[in-house]
């Protein structure tokens, strides 16, 4: 949604006739170069290209370009906004400017929410993955159960492996073949 601002305050300015270049010159390298750099994080996602280059922190990367762009972006609609001078083109390309900074806020918080919190650890417990309830003497047999294999019951990966029915039956037979109850 931030995109659609962007490039309508663009178009806003762009068309406007302008009172003071430098401001909206600089509002309009703001909002392109902005919009680019959502366009290639958009892409790296869509193609996964965050698995071919593993070098980078992409989650780490995307939330510093979405602080530095929205911080550039709110100072680009100050000014081009105590710029307008009652010009309608220009006030709406900076309220469209604001809003596209508001929702870009929103962008950061949801990633960083996304990445950094649910995935502070890595780790998610058996019961979260498969959606299920599960009773405490449940996650005690599983527990003891991992345990016999020397594995936390915690998955390093989100739901990428899920403990299946006859795992636990293997292991429970196994455990008994080595004489644990």
């Amino acid at each position: 949604m931030s995109q659609v601002t962007l490039l309508i305050a663009f178009i806003c300015v762009r068309s406007s006739v302008w009172i003071d270049y430098s401001a909206f010159s600089y509002f309009e390298v703001v909002t392109i170069c902005d919009l680019i750099m959502i366009l290639a994080f958009y892409l790296v996602h869509l193609f996964r290209f965050y698995r071919v280059l593993t070098c980078i922190s992409w989650p780490l990367s995307e939330l510093l370009h979405y602080v530095i762009g929205t911080l550039l972006l709110l100072i680009a609609s100050i000014v081009a906004a105590s710029k307008s001078y009652s010009q309608s083109g220009l006030v709406a390309g900076a309220i469209f400017g604001f809003v596209a900074t508001f929702l870009c806020l929103a962008s950061v918080w949801l990633s960083y929410k996304i990445s950094c919190v649910t995935q502070s650890t890595g780790e998610l417990p058996l019961s979260v993955c498969r959606g299920l309830r599960k009773t405490p003497a449940q996650e005690q047999d599983s527990l003891s159960l991992a345990l016999a294999v020397g594995n936390a019951p915690v998955l390093r990966r989100p739901c990428m492996t899920l403990v299946s029915s006859e795992v636990v039956s293997e292991l429970r037979a196994w455990q008994k073949e080595r004489g644990n109850p």
